[in-house]
């Protein structure tokens, strides 16, 4: 009697976990249209990883020449001569060209990098959510990749 319930126990342990480990492995998509639109979508992903490289690099390029100019600004202040209208006039057009930069990187540098920023983790979150816990058919996936098709731009 005490093994047969023994048994029943270990059952209710073991069938959850079997449970469990059935619903843990990914879902296998066999339809060539999905699997296509998956493809498309990790594509989008890489090629808006590249933009946002880019546009990183330029925005950390800018950022740096602005620091350089604020430093540069800083310095000639402290050894500027007011008394020396040479020196007034230069330093003048220091505080524009600074006052441009600091505008343009607002304006336009900010608003550009946040825009790729926005779209590449729009992108990668629509791929995890539909595509990337997902696993192919393998010969649907074939069939997908032999055929011919193209893919809306990022």
């Amino acid at each position: 009697m005490k093994s047969r319930y023994l048994v029943l126990l270990l059952a209710a342990v073991a069938l959850p976990s079997a449970v469990r480990a059935q619903s843990s492995s990914p879902e296998v998509i066999s339809d060539p249209a999905m699997i296509r639109s998956c493809l498309c979508r990790q594509q989008s992903v890489a090629a808006l990883s590249q933009q946002l490289e880019q546009q990183k690099h330029d925005y950390e390029t800018r950022r740096a020449a602005l620091t350089t100019l604020n430093e540069r600004v800083a310095s000639e202040r402290q050894h500027l001569d007011p008394n020396n209208p040479a020196q007034v006039d230069a330093f003048k057009q220091l505080l524009d060209q600074q006052s441009d930069a600091e505008l343009s990187f607002a304006d336009e540098t900010t608003p550009a990098y946040a825009a790729v920023v926005k779209r590449h983790n729009e992108a990668a979150v629509d791929y995890n959510r539909e595509c990337a816990s997902k696993d192919y058919n393998g010969a649907v996936l074939a069939q997908v990749q032999a055929q011919s098709y193209s893919c809306p731009k990022p």
